[in-house]
C-alpha cells in the first residue's frame, strides 16, 4: 500500500487552513469596534482610525483569501507541490498569528505585516501560477 499521493493529503489540508484564516479574519472583521476599542484603551490614539484601520485590512485579506480560494478550485496551483506547501505554511501561521493578534490585542501595525506576509504574499504566488497557467500553458512547474 504505501504512503497515500501528496494530493491526497495536501488540498484538504490547504482547503482547511485557508477556511481557518479566513474565519479568523472575518473575526477581526465582525468584532472591529471590541478590539479596536481595547487597542485605544491600552495603546492610546484615535478610535475611528483604528477600527477604520484594522478594517480595511480585514476586508483586504478576505479579497486575497477569496482570490485564493478561486485559485485553489479553478486548479491554477493544484499541481504544484511546493506552491500548495507555501500556501499551507502561510495560512496555518496567519490563522494563529491572527488568532494571537485577537486575544493578546497588539498594535495595528502588527495586523498589517500579518496581512502583508500571510495573505498578501500567497496571493500574488497564486496570481503568478494563474498567469503562467493561463499564458504560457505550464501546469505542472515547480
Amino acid at each position: 500500500m504505501g504512503l497515500p499521493h501528496p494530493f491526497a493529503t495536501l488540498l484538504p489540508t490547504r482547503f482547511l487552513l485557508q477556511v481557518f484564516h479566513l474565519i479568523a479574519v472575518l473575526t477581526v472583521v465582525y468584532d472591529a469596534d471590541g478590539i479596536s476599542k481595547e487597542l485605544v484603551a491600552s495603546q492610546g490614539g484615535d478610535l475611528t482610525g483604528t477600527k477604520a484601520s484594522l478594517e480595511a485590512v480585514s476586508w483586504a485579506a478576505i479579497v486575497c483569501l477569496a482570490f485564493d480560494f478561486v485559485g485553489l478550485f479553478l486548479g491554477f496551483s493544484i499541481f504544484s507541490v511546493k506552491v500548495n506547501c507555501f500556501h499551507i505554511m502561510c495560512h496555518f501561521l496567519g490563522a494563529l498569528l491572527v488568532a494571537l493578534f485577537v486575544s493578546e490585542y497588539w498594535n495595528t501595525e502588527s495586523y498589517t505585516y500579518l496581512f502583508v506576509f500571510f495573505n498578501l504574499l500567497p496571493t500574488s504566488v497564486e496570481l503568478y501560477k494563474a498567469i503562467t497557467v493561463l499564458r504560457v500553458k505550464v501546469m505542472f512547474s515547480a
